[in-house]
């Protein structure tokens, strides 16, 4: 990814890293209707640390608000992890 490339392959398990661009494409050679693809940290990875000593309330309305942006293509590239969901077709 360094050289803005996707890569697949070993590492620590079978990887494969892409862009957030790149997943449809991607995915495009799968027999799956894709449902939703969202970011699993989202605009929550870059501030986790200060996260863990806020109240359960307000890192309730935190997770609350970046539920609410997951999907936007916009922040996926804020995530660490996408989450594809998709229909067998």
């Amino acid at each position: 990814m360094s050289k803005n490339e996707d890569f697949s392959g070993l590492s620590f398990t079978q990887t494969h890293f892409i862009k957030p661009d790149g997943v449809d494409v991607f995915m495009e050679q799968f027999p799956i209707e894709k449902l939703h693809l969202a970011g699993c940290e989202g605009i929550l990875a870059l501030r986790e640390r200060e996260l863990t000593h806020e109240s359960p309330e307000v890192l309730g309305k935190w997770i609350d608000f970046a539920a609410e942006l997951c999907e936007r293509d916009e922040f996926l590239c804020l995530s660490h992890h996408f989450l594809h969901i998709g229909r067998k077709k």
